[in-house]
């Protein structure tokens, strides 16, 4: 009986593994041409090499700049014994010995080692950096196959069965798999097996992304059904999609491992953004289908499953088939306009112009130009003719916004063009006729002294009331992925979804602001987030939206009874004064008609 020699890797990224020490030296080094790959940035690519002697091994140096250690100490040439341990870089061996026959037979030398490849420069770019293909003709076609294959697939499932197939028909019987990092590291056992996740360091994955390196490592486990394990990153641009895996139990003859490894990570720099686009192509489909859940589509553009949404909808559509005029009320941030978009679409002018005149933004004196246009000359500054809005609108809608604000004299000029059916430029002599149906919007009352009740009752022949959001909470979750979706794709950055404990988060607070409120926080909290799921953390940490205090004397009341009595208490304060009132509460003057008139209260 003779002794026989073997070191054990104890760290790095070949821990676990063994080799036989005989009469042909082992090389250690970061070349992946040596027995044994150390893929660390100290170590020289040929460092150090290990040969049976007749007590024991033989450590020798190969020129590099850091020698090996031995029990901690540099050396450059040394004889180990059983239990000795000396490190390469990072990579810490063990000699140990094993029982053999003396019988002149060679042990057959396991094929334990990993190496390692860097994909930048190794794939395609190196025909553009070095004009050679680094495969043969063969391989060349393969990909290019695989390019076109690729062009059609739509789901991740059906790119893993491409790589497969292209692997098996190049090298031999192959299984893929992709791996995606998640917040709980990689899904190893899961995706893989527990078998395997005992043999793959998670460290490894995390070099191979980071570095941009492609590992192959042998399996020592009989009881498995591979010998070889092959991975590489994908990405898409600059992104870290996730990682590739094939298992293979065997090679074709005509191929070594540094082949199908070099093979593997050329196929792995077209799936990347395969993956890519299959991953968005799926987030678009289940963002289509909370679309359609929620009610929304293009000509009736109004989110919610609510039975208030649902009214809403019927009324809006009963008024679209109308040819009457229209005029919508409600709080400020409801999406008044929204509804009149809606009745545009769905009427039979919504091939005609649909023009937006907000009386709010545009000074009084100001207003009968751009409503009526002018003549060249017609005042300082009229330098050319200009068409008014209500000339642009022929045919179509106009859709007055905040109609509330118009001075008492524009309120006369618009009464006389919407029963007439005319009106004269400034400063011309000639009258135009239109055929414009008038949308209106207002957020003050409908019966606010100021506002002429002839004016009132033309628009008026149709009246919808759109609802706050405190009255429809159920919609909330939905309108907020809505408008995270819409914004995906306006910004073709991630789809974000809502957690449930988010969602409960949005549905406890008051909104006053409404919806445009609501789309405001929702954006900001997606824009800000590097994460898919948004949570209940994600919205506190945003500020806007503060945890509700907890009220612990005292009889409850509703968030309505509050407001109603706050308001009412600064209104007395106040002497009455409603200018005041407002000021001191922070809202518009006509939010604050719209509270009163809620509240009953008309002096």
């Amino acid at each position: 009986m003779s002794m026989q020699f073997m070191i054990t890797a104890k760290a790095g990224f070949t821990r676990g593994k063994a080799w036989v020490v005989d009469q042909k030296a082992l090389t250690i080094g970061r070349s992946y041409r040596c027995d044994i790959v150390v893929d660390d940035g100290t170590v020289s690519r040929q460092h150090c090499r290990v040969l049976k002697v007749l007590d024991g091994i033989r450590l020798e140096d190969m020129g590099s700049r850091n020698p090996a250690l031995v029990e901690g100490v540099p050396e450059k040439d040394a004889v180990l014994q059983v239990g000795d341990e000396f490190s390469v870089g990072r990579a810490v061996f063990l000699v140990t010995a094993v029982s053999g026959a003396n019988n002149g037979e060679n042990t057959e030398r396991p094929d334990t080692e990993t190496i390692s490849i860097e994909v930048d420069g190794r794939g395609l770019d190196s025909i553009e950096q070095h004009g050679a293909w680094p495969g043969t003709t063969n391989d060349y076609i393969l990909l290019f196959r695989f390019c076109r294959v690729c062009s059609h697939v739509r789901s991740e499932a059906s790119l893993v069965r491409e790589i497969s197939g292209f692997m098996t028909r190049r090298f031999g019987e192959s299984t893929a798999f992709l791996l995606e990092e998640g917040e709980e590291g990689w899904p190893i056992a899961e995706v893989l097996g527990q078998d395997y996740a005992s043999l793959i360091q998670p460290d490894t994955l995390d070099k191979a992304v980071e570095e941009h390196r492609a590992f192959s490592s042998t399996v020592s486990r009989d009881d498995l059904d591979a010998r070889y394990l092959f991975l590489a990153p994908l990405y898409h641009g600059k992104q870290a999609l996730g990682l590739a895996v094939v298992k293979m139990n065997a090679i074709n003859k005509d191929a070594d491992r540094e082949t199908v490894l070099t093979f593997f990570s050329n196929l792995c720099g077209l799936v990347g953004p395969c993956v890519h686009a299959a991953r968005h192509h799926g987030s678009l489909l289940d963002m289509h289908k909370r679309l359609k859940a929620t009610g929304y589509d293009e000509e009736m553009p109004l989110v919610g499953r609510s039975p208030v949404m649902k009214s809403l909808r019927n009324l809006v559509y009963e008024a679209a088939q109308t040819p009457m005029n229209v005029i919508i009320t409600g709080e400020t941030g409801t999406g008044k306009e929204l509804i009149a978009e809606a009745i545009h679409r769905n009427s039979d002018r919504a091939k005609k112009p649909f023009v937006i005149l907000n009386c709010a933004a545009i000074p009084a004196n100001m207003l009968e130009s751009e409503l009526f246009g002018h003549e060249k000359g017609a005042f300082t500054g009229a330098h050319a003719a200009h068409r008014g809005l209500l000339s642009l609108a022929d045919g179509g809608i106009l859709f007055m916004d905040e109609v509330g604000d118009l001075s008492p004299e524009n309120q006369a000029r618009v009464l006389r063009a919407l029963e007439q059916g005319t009106f004269r430029p400034v400063g011309s002599t000639k009258e135009e006729r239109v055929d414009v149906r008038f949308v209106a919007a207002t957020n003050r009352p409908v019966d606010d002294k100021d506002f002429r009740n002839d004016l009132y009752h033309r628009l008026a022949g149709f009246t919808i009331k759109a609802p706050p959001l405190r009255n429809r909470i159920g919609d909330i979750p939905e309108l907020a992925q809505h408008f995270m979706d819409v914004l995906a794709v306006k910004d073709e950055r991630m789809v974000h979804v809502l957690s449930e404990d988010a969602s409960e988060v949005l549905k406890g607070y008051h909104w006053p602001g409404n919806v445009r409120q609501l789309r405001n926080v929702v954006e900001r909290i997606a824009h800000r987030s590097r994460t898919a799921l948004i949570s209940a953390e994600d919205i506190w940490r945003d500020g806007h939206i503060q945890p509700a205090k907890t009220v612990s004397e005292g009889p409850l009341s509703t968030l309505a009874e509050m407001e109603r009595e706050h308001i009412m208490k600064v209104l007395r304060k106040c002497g009455g004064n409603r200018a005041k009132s407002a000021r001191v509460l922070g809202i518009s003057r006509s939010t604050l008609y719209l509270k009163l008139a809620e509240y009953g209260v008309t002096d």
